[in-house]
């Protein structure tokens, strides 16, 4: 399994968590840097972007810019 592998993994499995919690709201501002720690092949930037993405097609909502 590749690190985008394992990455994309993480974040759908944070998608799933943030889902299942209400409200339907998360600050991935906060999961951003544990993720980035854990997977520094992406920067921060490409992670957010790659979480905006997963959360938007969950139906999620972050409380990030």
């Amino acid at each position: 399994m590749t690190d985008d592998d394992r990455l994309n993994l993480e974040i759908n499995a944070q998608a799933k968590f943030a889902s299942d919690a209400l409200p339907k709201r998360n600050d991935v501002l906060k999961l951003v840097p544990a993720l980035a720690r854990e997977f520094p092949h992406r920067s921060s930037e490409q992670i957010m972007l790659k979480m905006k993405h997963v959360w938007k097609h969950s139906g999620l909502y972050w409380n990030a810019d």
